[in-house]
């Protein structure tokens, strides 16, 4: 009965303090970011080289890896900060940036080498993964969701 009822005790411990994690945990929401869209400034995508019909700017590192690796506790003005940092932002075409959309590096380049087409060969593959560790590092975003390799093939430590 004692074992039992310490059994009890503890599952019923826990499951209160996971719930009051779970429920300070804030959801992603892309409006936090108050990010302010312009018109890019190349006829040329940054990960292909190619030049593009259809030319946007994209975020190195998105707003959902910030928010996942450290960004959900920031304030308002932080998030905009980042949103908004020039460093950050490259030209992209239209299709290689839905391609990319939210994922790491390691993922979004073997996704783009299963793709075909001149659009999907990324040609910048160090100066992306260079410049995703700067605003990651800049930012005290963590590196949890990465692959080492990835970046050790390109000179870099994580």
């Amino acid at each position: 009965m004692v074992i039992y009822s310490k059994t009890v005790s503890v599952f019923l411990l826990l499951s209160i303090v996971s719930s009051s994690y779970a429920s300070s945990v804030r959801p992603f929401n892309e409006d936090d970011f108050k990010y302010h869209s312009y018109k890019a400034y190349s006829a040329v995508g940054f990960y292909s080289a190619a030049n593009c019909s259809s030319l946007e700017v994209d975020h190195i590192v998105s707003f959902r890896d910030a928010h996942d690796s450290g960004a959900m506790d920031w304030s308002g003005f932080k998030k905009a900060l980042f949103a908004n940092d020039r460093k950050n932002h490259v030209p992209a075409c239209a299709d290689m940036l839905r391609l990319k959309a939210d994922l790491p590096p390691a993922e979004f380049m073997l996704k783009a080498r299963e793709q075909m087409g001149v659009d999907f060969q990324i040609t910048a593959g160090c100066d992306y993964i260079v410049r995703y560790h700067a605003v990651k590092t800049k930012y005290s975003l963590l590196f949890d969701n990465n692959d080492k390799q990835t970046f050790a093939d390109c000179g870099l430590t994580i």
